[in-house]
């Protein structure tokens, strides 16, 4: 890590002399040869005393025999203000004692006279470079400090590994999130962390960044110290020296695990059942589309099954829906069951439906083998919290590419096979046939015409007495329904009374067929034969 200077440097001088051509000068020399440095001068030592408390220059240069206070004696008094003076004295004396006292006092400097102008060109410069060290230095422990407090109060992880990945410094912060100390953490290298959630090519890729320099962006999903996971937003930086070569690495690392419980949240709202915790209906969408694309590049068969609890509106009703909830959530975990590939989804559609999605199937039996299983599976008692029940399910089976090659006609056809399986019994799988369309249309056109019939009067009601063969008298009638067709004549009541009952229209037609015999029951009356009563 490199550290540079805040501020400029710009240094300041004091020239104490009491001669008048001396000080003007040196003061040429320097102005000429030194620009950048502001010049002071006092005429003895007691005027440089005071401009240096006055302005603290960085050097002092300084006759040594001056009136009122000598350079010596002025120099004394500074090193107590300032240990880190840069004091030059200038005499025309050798004396050893002299010399040795200006040592004593931290003089390092000495020049004598006359004056030899690169020597101390060479001296100031000298002085000049040590101030700046020293500023350099004074600024990079405020840096440091500053840094410091800030690392350790951070409210972000970090974490600082030597080139070969070992730790060597921890925050605060790391070891709240983690659990893990400075000491625990020192030592041990980050894979400490792993939950093994991430792909090892991550943890390559991001090595191969950092060591060639570069900084590194990501995600991981870590565990702690007590085992529990959490989620960290990671940005990995290398160090350097002065030569640019790489010394430590440091991640800063952000606690998102709130924020990725919230996307969870809001994907398993969006894309899956709040009930069975199974797919909805759009999350089936795209994973159906995704697998079209895969069976039609790869020239695979792709099964769908489609199916519903047989009387579950019953069960709904009469043991209410908490029971019929519960129901739901163990008929999903058996389909679930009976569904064991990775590949394989299983998707609540709404209501007591159900469908399946199995791609990349080498025959058409493999999805006829888990119609059975499920079929077998559910012949087991289900044991609810407050109840036992048998339930039974229908299954209608599509294949791609026979019977469609799109998400809806494959979804159609195979609701139309679970009609077809439930008109031939309970607890029974159909495969898709084409000519279930035509009768799907027939189907389609009986209801539309029974919704019209009820509405146009084009109801009848035979009826059918009941005699006491002792007396031979009528004791009653029975009302017989049936249905005048204006293009087919007559239709038989086993063709449209389960049609009725499956599309709603039971209750309605039971009413009509009740008014009715009512009507008719009292206009008998009215033509004074006698009451009748119904069975």
């Amino acid at each position: 890590m490199q550290f540079t200077i805040a501020k400029s440097f710009a240094p300041t001088l004091l020239l104490v002399e009491d001669d008048r051509s001396t000080r003007e000068l040196i003061a040429l020399v320097i102005s000429s040869r030194f620009p950048g440095i502001k010049l002071i001068t006092a005429v003895n030592g007691a005027n440089g005393l005071e401009l240096y408390k006055r302005h603290l220059p960085e050097i002092v240069l300084s006759d040594m025999k001056m009136p009122i206070m000598d350079g010596i004696t002025m120099a004394k008094e500074i090193k107590q203000l300032s240990r880190e003076a840069k004091i030059i004295i200038i005499s025309a004396q050798t004396d050893a004692r002299l010399l040795l006292e200006a040592i004593d006092i931290g003089i390092s400097h000495y020049v004598l006279k006359p004056i030899n102008q690169e020597k101390l060109q060479a001296v100031i410069e000298e002085c000049l470079e040590c101030s700046r060290l020293e500023q350099q230095l004074r600024e990079q422990e405020v840096f440091i400090r500053r840094l410091s407090r800030a690392v350790e109060q951070s409210p972000v992880s970090i974490m600082i590994t030597d080139t070969s990945g070992k730790i060597e410094y921890v925050n605060p912060r790391f070891t709240r999130l983690t659990g893990y100390s400075l000491q625990e953490a020192a030592g041990n290298k980050p894979s400490m962390l792993k939950s093994g959630q991430s792909p090892d090519n991550d943890y390559r890729r991001l090595w191969e960044i950092i060591s060639s320099g570069g900084e590194w962006w990501g995600e991981f999903h870590n565990r702690k110290k007590d085992g529990t996971y959490y989620w960290v937003l990671t940005s990995i930086s290398p160090i350097t020296d002065g030569d640019n070569h790489i010394t430590h690495f440091i991640a800063f690392q952000e606690d998102i695990t709130e924020r990725k419980q919230a996307e969870d949240t809001i994907k398993q709202m969006a894309y899956y059942d709040a009930l069975t915790g199974l797919p909805n209906r759009q999350l089936f969408n795209e994973l159906m589309h995704l697998a079209l694309a895969q069976a039609q590049r790869h020239g695979r068969l792709l099964a769908i099954l489609f199916l519903d609890l047989d009387r579950f509106k019953v069960i709904n009703d009469t043991l209410g829906h908490g029971v019929g909830d519960e129901l739901l959530k163990a008929a999903a975990l058996r389909l679930r069951e009976c569904c064991r590939r990775d590949i394989d989804t299983v998707a609540r559609r709404g209501g007591d439906e159900f469908i399946i999605l199995l791609p990349d199937l080498d025959s058409v039996q493999e999805a006829v083998r888990v119609a059975q299983k499920i079929i077998v599976s559910f012949n087991r008692l289900f044991t609810l919290p407050d109840i036992e029940l048998f339930v039974s399910t229908c299954i209608g089976i599509s294949i791609y590419p026979d019977d469609g090659k799109d998400a809806e006609t494959l979804i159609k056809n195979a609701d139309m096979a679970m009609y077809r399986a439930k008109e031939q019994g309970r607890n029974r799988y159909h495969l898709y046939t084409s000519s279930m369309d035509e009768q799907a249309l027939q189907r389609l056109t009986m209801e539309n015409d029974l919704r019209r019939a009820l509405q146009n009067g084009e109801f009848l009601l035979y009826y059918q007495p009941k005699i006491n063969i002792t007396s031979g008298r009528i004791v009653c009638f029975e009302a017989l329904v049936r249905w005048q067709h204006p293009e087919i004549g007559l239709v038989s009541p086993n063709q449209f009374i389960p049609l009725a009952e499956d599309i709603g229209l039971i209750v309605p037609l039971g009413q009509w067929v009740l008014r009715a015999a009512c009507r008719q029951n009292k206009s008998w009356q009215e033509m004074n034969y006698p009451p009748c009563v119904w069975p």
